[in-house]
């Protein structure tokens, strides 16, 4: 499986020339998995997202009418562009306040006005911890990226996820193709059949992931919900200590001595 998950966060953070670049690379190895699909000749390929984000579109009022411009008009700002907000971001926080002026053109193409140095120089040491808050709240990347879209023809109607119908395209060596309108259990009934797996995904689900209840029966366990939107699994024996974040395969061990085994939890 190939993910293109940095568009999810440059979504979140309004970013439009990041959203724009995460998409071509992201065709770029879409178009490395069909040479490889077509040569095979028993790979079938279906790509969609998971769900929609910040309500991405051409033409803002900054561009009034947006549906007359040229290539250049509308994609050209944008094109010179070099880094993601947050890439601008880490440069930033390391500038002297009489040079960002002059770096921000530098990555970006744009000579910021006054009032805009004064606004980046105001949330400099400002860092949003949660990337789902990036594009609302009042932090240095937020900011940059109201500068580059007040140069451009990118809208967004929110800084979250979006509950629209997404696109789907597929390609089978056969033509067994899915089509249609279809349900989210529909493309992982045809992923099964594609797959030639003989068991349900709730199945399989069984098998590979248990409650941590039932794992760490026995033991000292607690779910440390000071951030109720990513909580932590926190697990105690004797002086070892095992942390697990919410919706994450990663752990974390505090003790001297290793675990002499460490199961797969599902947090929840």
């Amino acid at each position: 499986m190939v993910e293109g998950s940095q568009v999810d966060w440059a979504a979140h953070a309004n970013d439009a020339a990041s959203i724009i670049h995460e998409f071509l690379a992201f065709d770029e190895a879409v178009g490395k998995v069909m040479e490889f699909a077509k040569n095979d000749g028993n790979t079938a390929v279906l790509i969609l997202p998971d769900h929609g984000n910040s309500g991405f579109s051409i033409g803002t009022s900054n561009c009034p009418g947006y549906d007359k411009l040229s290539l250049e008009q509308l994609f050209g700002a944008v094109s010179k562009i070099k880094l993601s907000a947050n890439g601008i971001e880490s440069v930033l926080v390391n500038t002297k306040p009489e040079e960002i002026k002059a770096v921000f053109k530098e990555y970006t193409g744009i000579d910021i006005t006054g009032e805009e140095l004064q606004t980046l120089l105001s949330s400099k040491n400002y860092k949003e911890g949660d990337y789902t808050k990036v594009g609302t709240s009042n932090n240095l990347a937020h900011n940059i990226v109201n500068i580059l879209n007040s140069r451009n023809c990118f809208g967004f109607t929110t800084g979250g996820h979006t509950g629209e119908e997404v696109i789907m395209a597929c390609y089978h060596p056969q033509g067994d193709l899915l089509k249609g309108h279809v349900m989210n259990r529909d493309v992982n009934n045809y992923m099964q059949e594609a797959a030639g797996l003989e068991v349900s995904l709730q199945e399989l689900s069984d098998r590979l992931f248990v409650k941590h209840d039932q794992v760490f029966a026995g033991m000292n366990f607690t779910i440390d919900k000071k951030n109720p939107d990513f909580p932590l699994l926190r697990v105690k024996k004797g002086k070892n200590i095992l942390e697990v974040k919410a919706f994450s395969s990663t752990k974390f061990k505090e003790s001297k001595k290793p675990l002499k085994e460490l199961v797969m939890a599902k947090n929840g």
